[in-house]
């Protein structure tokens, strides 16, 4: 095992056949370098494996996630340091003469309340809470729940009041493949 930097690899140019990159560059802020680092290391003939998430567009708990982003940008707060969407990290990958492929590894649905989501925010389980002062989360934690409250949706009983206000999350783990040398 060795441990090292993302974005300066201990290693030597085009010594790996493969490298995976899974569930990370929210983490990381220069995910750019990050992914240059990747691919630096991978052979001319290897592959750069990348996995990530993807939610339902209409989910009512991704609702109340997005907002609590926008409260914090609001408030100054970066919501993560890197990236966190495909397509970013898709446009850069081909910008620099990557192929790519998508394979989807696993689907899943789970149903999930408003209030689920909101609860795990206000628990500090999601990676885009964690660095938000400990002064500062309980003014910004109650901006988003009187905007949940607003919308109904921070009720307990939410989950047996209306089959509108609880949606299956449909969901996936992609894998996108990327050949080629990079220009």
């Amino acid at each position: 095992i060795v441990q090292g930097d993302v974005v300066a690899l201990p290693f030597a140019d085009a010594c790996f056949d493969a490298a995976i990159s899974s569930h990370v560059l929210h983490l990381v802020e220069h995910w750019e370098r990050a992914l240059a680092e990747a691919l630096r290391v991978v052979s001319p003939s290897g592959v750069f494996i990348r996995a990530w998430s993807d939610h339902e567009e209409t989910d009512l708990s991704r609702e109340v996630s997005v907002r609590w982003r926008e409260i914090l940008d609001a408030h100054g707060h970066r919501p993560r340091p890197g990236v966190s969407e495909d397509e970013p990290v898709t446009r850069w990958m081909r910008a620099r003469g990557m192929t790519d492929r998508l394979l989807c590894a696993a689907a899943w649905t789970r149903e999930r309340s408003p209030r689920e989501t909101l609860e795990g925010i206000r628990q500090r389980h999601y990676p885009f809470s964690c660095d938000v002062p400990d002064d500062e989360f309980p003014l910004l934690i109650a901006e988003l729940e009187a905007w949940a409250q607003n919308r109904g949706l921070d009720r307990a009983d939410v989950r047996r009041r209306a089959a509108s206000l609880r949606r299956r999350t449909a969901g996936s783990t992609a894998w996108s493949c990327f050949r080629g040398q990079p220009a």
